[in-house]
């Protein structure tokens, strides 16, 4: 069995580990080791397991261990993905809920990616890297997600759709066919988009329009 911590011992940790429950009921693939969380002191219980200690730890870590970096806030992620990533020893698996398995033809992904449970991905979908796909949603044909994108429970994206770098795509929002997102955009709970979204703003509403502007 492969030794895997997750990164974030909140809500969507928990999540995680359920998925990679899942995974060993069909597979005995890997040993949850526990939990590594800035917030939390080391032993702290998370249900079943504990916190083994701060991120600044794990990056430092001579253990080889596979990692899943449960964190929904895309900044924070790919600050924690960048500074873990220098430790050779870590190793970044895509952590995919079985009851989407098989994945349509040429779905391809990067590494890192966190895929939940009742999530339909159509074919030719493109993921980098380091993308969480909550319970629930869907991703029509064609469609890429470039690295650190967030896709937050009961989200629609139709096909042909391009979400940039750090998109976070709130509950129950949709996009509609060929409209590209760019990056560092926050889409709004329940918001639709049905056109094209400049940098750095977060949208709401239906149809989604600007709410503001967000820092990088």
């Amino acid at each position: 069995m492969k030794n895997i911590v997750i990164v974030g011992a909140g809500g969507f940790g928990r999540d995680t580990k359920t998925v990679i429950d899942a995974i060993n009921s069909i597979e005995n693939k890997y040993s949850i080791l526990g939990y590594y969380d800035d917030g939390k002191l080391p032993n702290t219980p998370i249900n079943d397991l504990k916190v083994l200690g701060t991120i600044k730890d794990l990056a430092q870590s001579k253990d080889k261990l596979h990692v899943a970096i449960a964190i929904a806030n895309p900044f924070i992620r790919e600050k924690i993905a960048n500074e873990l990533i220098k430790n050779s020893n870590l190793i970044f698996p895509n952590i995919i809920h079985p009851n989407n398995l098989p994945l349509a033809d040429y779905t391809t992904f990067g590494i890192g990616n966190i895929v939940c449970d009742i999530v339909g991905i159509s074919c030719n979908v493109n993921i980098n890297n380091f993308c969480i796909i909550n319970t629930l949603c869907s991703i029509g044909h064609d469609t890429k997600l470039h690295d650190y994108v967030s896709i937050m429970p009961g989200v629609n994206v139709s096909g042909e759709v391009i979400l940039h770098k750090k998109v976070y795509l709130g509950v129950g929002s949709t996009v509609i066919n060929q409209v590209t997102v760019n990056k560092n955009v926050t889409v709004g709970a329940g918001a639709v988009v049905v056109s094209n979204i400049t940098n750095d703003i977060t949208v709401v509403g239906v149809p989604a329009k600007e709410f503001k502007k967000n820092n990088d």
